[in-house]
């Protein structure tokens, strides 16, 4: 990227943003330095080009790139971030279209904003959160924090390209029934070996972003962070306001009897302010909840359970995947059901004695959906193998009736093999999921056999709004 370069002269730029409004997001800015990228941005209603100012660049996996922005808003007004939130950061591309975004957004905040240079944060989920990692190591010096949901180092490695004596600081997390949960676990314990400054937070949900107030929390620590590492002037009373907050959270999780969370919260609120406040005896009573039987029992069951996980994929998945790959008789889809315990997998998560069960399982689903109906199939109908990209497709649909991705999947697959009826029923199915537009459909060279079809033509009418299509 032939703007990182140029980040070493962010010093001396000067700010040339003065016909944005403050304290309110706009929603397109089309790069000066390549009109092929676009961005929404967000400048605090305090700004001006007097004072250097921290930027967060948020790349989300879609490029969906004004709901990525609102999740950071009012964090990034409280604290005084400037936003460039890009319309063209992917993940699951052939090729990869995040170097140019980010080359784009650097290149303008040198020509337009009044940034810190020491401060430049990046977001990202999924696949983009493990773009970070590369971004943060090519722009170390520059990076004061990597924020990252859904989604661990590029290629499921441990890094350990980036120089730690100028790192940076990660504050991540994952839904409890992500599929990349376990992945985010890992990557927990591998900075705590390694020293890097983080802090995980879960919630609640499947993979996505998290709610708002976690990506808050998130800005809020990259703050506390700041003022540690004095890249940011020390302000007692926001320490304290924020000290006594995250106490009272511990606190109420542990009067309601949560003590392996309060336990989190305490041992967090320990490591975040010491040597900024007089934690007292906050880190003492982290230690005696580690000690409890209930604490002790929950920490062993996660790790049963990410064994379990573990086991399912070596035993279960990799291996039917691998004998479907290659083999030269597909299984039936009920055979395929068996073989991958699809029902056990769905009964497990449906029970709810034991709740850190049921959301593993939940993850074993949700990875074995996510692979059989947009992955395995898009592989397979690169390579032309059309059965196969039908078939595990409809494996995905035992576990998803009626889902976005395996309508498509079908749709093209049928489409490809000429199966005209069924392919208009898949994609009357996509059409009734909302989750695709006319000029999706028309891009799509997959579907280029039902163009001329008038149960096509009527789909297409009606994604379009009702409009006679030509």
């Amino acid at each position: 990227m032939a703007a990182l370069a140029l980040l070493t002269a962010l010093g001396d730029s000067r700010a040339q943003i003065e016909r944005f409004p403050r304290g309110e997001i706009v929603e397109r800015v089309v790069s000066l330095s390549d009109s092929t990228q676009s961005y929404a941005l967000y400048l605090p209603s305090h700004y001006d080009s007097d004072t250097r100012w921290p930027v967060l660049i948020v790349m989300d996996p879609r490029g969906r790139a004004l709901p990525a922005l609102r999740l950071f808003q009012a964090a990034a007004e409280r604290h005084g971030y400037v936003v460039l939130s890009s319309y063209d950061t992917r993940s699951d591309q052939t090729v990869d279209p995040n170097r140019a975004a980010m080359s784009a957004m650097l290149d303008d905040i040198q020509r337009t904003v009044a940034v810190d240079p020491r401060r430049l944060y990046l977001a990202g989920f999924s696949g983009t959160a493990r773009m970070g990692w590369l971004f943060a190591d090519q722009l170390a010096g520059h990076v004061a924090g990597l924020i990252g949901f859904g989604g661990g180092q590029p290629d499921g490695a441990l890094l350990t390209l980036f120089d730690l004596e100028t790192s940076f600081g990660f504050f991540g997390g994952a839904g409890t029934t992500d599929f990349n949960y376990e992945e985010m676990r890992a990557l927990d314990k591998w900075l705590d070996r390694v020293g890097l400054p983080h802090r995980f937070q879960y919630f609640d949900g499947p993979h996505s972003w998290p709610p708002e107030p976690l990506c808050s929390e998130a800005l809020d620590w990259m703050q506390l962070l700041a003022m540690k590492t004095q890249l940011e002037p020390r302000d007692d009373a926001w320490l304290e306001s924020s000290f006594d907050l995250r106490l009272g959270q511990a606190r109420a999780l542990e009067t309601s009897g949560e003590l392996y969370e309060a336990y989190l919260r305490y041992q967090a609120i320990s490591e975040d302010f010491a040597g900024l406040l007089d934690i007292g005896d906050i880190a003492v009573k982290a230690a005696e909840l580690e000690r409890y039987g209930s604490v002790r029992r929950t920490v062993e069951r996660m790790d049963d359970l990410t064994e379990w996980q573990s086991d399912y994929h070596e035993r279960t998945l990799y291996p039917f995947v691998e004998m479907y790959r290659t083999s030269r008789e597909l299984p039936s889809l009920e055979r395929a059901v068996r073989q991958l315990r699809i029902e056990e997998l769905q009964r497990r998560a449906a029970e709810g004695g034991d709740r850190l069960e049921a959301e593993a399982a939940m993850r074993l689903l949700e990875h074995l959906f996510v692979g059989m109906a947009y992955y395995e199939p898009e592989d397979f109908m690169r390579r032309g193998e059309l059965e196969r990209a039908l078939g595990i497709a409809l494996i995905a649909g035992r576990i998803k009736p009626d889902h976005p991705y395996v309508c498509r999947s079908v749709a093209r697959a049928q489409a490809q093999l000429g199966r005209v009826d069924e392919a208009l029923r898949a994609l009357e199915c996509l059409a009734a999921s909302g989750a695709t537009s006319a000029d999706s459909l028309e891009g799509d060279p997959h579907l280029e056999p039902l163009r001329d079809e008038p149960g096509y033509r009527e789909i297409l009418s009606r994604l379009q709004g009702g409009n006679r299509v030509r």
